[in-house]
């Protein structure tokens, strides 16, 4: 179920991404490519640290149990 919903994610995304940066990443007198840019630009760390947060976090959760983990997810 989670890869689905993240592969879903994705292409929303993907999708709606020339519709973000018209409204939020265009500057005065920029191109519409230059927004483009902007928009991967802004969102792609996050596609890249999500496994790697979810690397960490996961091995925390095994180390002290489920339960305690999502505090210090929710609170960062």
């Amino acid at each position: 179920m989670g890869n689905f919903v993240e592969c879903y994610e994705f292409g929303v995304y993907g999708c709606f991404a020339t519709i973000i940066a018209t409204r939020f990443f265009t500057a005065e007198g920029g191109s519409e490519a230059e927004a483009l840019v902007r928009a991967y630009a802004s969102f792609g760390p996050a596609f890249f640290f999500r496994p790697v947060g979810a690397a960490l976090f996961g091995r925390l959760g095994d180390r002290i149990g489920r339960r305690p983990v999502p505090i210090p997810v929710i609170a960062r």
